[in-house]
């Protein structure tokens, strides 16, 4: 896919500004094609955006074209290539090494990075990427063991919210020093922050096999 802007007339600029954007996508042929679906965008913001950075934050773009936009250069793209539902576990794992701590979070926090990935992230040395682990319904109970203890409010918050957390962890979290720590422990699994993903994700039968069936340990609620 060689690199282009997407406006091509004023006319078009203002279409985007009112919810309008062009999406770059590889055929079968290996053609570039265009595809308008909505999303906010001013037209100065319009005139900027790379065919690239508009097919990474796409929702819908090919699993192929987001694992090539995984390499590029540019940040911006890799960090909306690391948060697109549409990107594949395989491409995750490899951002997860990325040195951006951004990227390395929209990681942590996507539903279909896998759990190995998720595991390792609950390590990382940069604080909002633990967040994103702590909150991922997907990370393995073992790893939110881990981070309840974990000195950034932030990732105990994430944890007490989670669904996938053992109940013995949620009773010592409803202790936890923070006031909003507490209360997520008390409220139970907060999914509001994911639930969009999620639904988009099953819909489009995105995730691995054995999450969908449940054999993974699919979070409930």
């Amino acid at each position: 896919m060689n690199r282009r802007t997407m406006l091509r007339s004023a006319g078009a600029a203002v279409a985007l500004a009112v919810g309008a954007k062009a999406v770059a996508a590889k055929t079968a042929a290996g053609k570039v094609t265009d595809k308008a679906v909505p999303v906010p965008c001013t037209p100065e913001q319009a005139y900027k955006a790379s065919a690239e950075q508009i097919a990474a934050w796409t929702d819908g773009t090919p699993g192929s074209v987001l694992d090539r936009l995984a390499n590029h250069p540019d940040v911006s793209i890799r960090w909306n290539v690391a948060w697109n539902p549409g990107t594949e576990p395989q491409t995750l794992g490899r951002l997860a090494t990325d040195t951006d701590a951004g990227i390395r979070k929209n990681v942590a926090w996507n539903p279909r990075t896998p759990r190995a990935t998720l595991s390792a992230l609950a390590k990382d040395v940069a604080g909002n990427v633990r967040e994103g682990a702590a909150a991922n319904p997907w990370t393995p109970p073992a790893a939110l063991v881990i981070l309840a203890t974990d000195a950034v409010d932030g990732v105990r918050a994430g944890v007490a919210g989670n669904p996938s957390t053992p109940y013995d962890i949620i009773g010592v979290l409803m202790e936890d020093r923070n006031p909003l720590v507490r209360r997520l422990a008390e409220r139970g699994p907060v999914r509001a922050g994911y639930a969009h993903m999620l639904d988009e994700c099953a819909s489009r039968g995105l995730f691995p096999a054995g999450r969908e069936t449940g054999e993974e340990g699919k979070p409930s609620g």
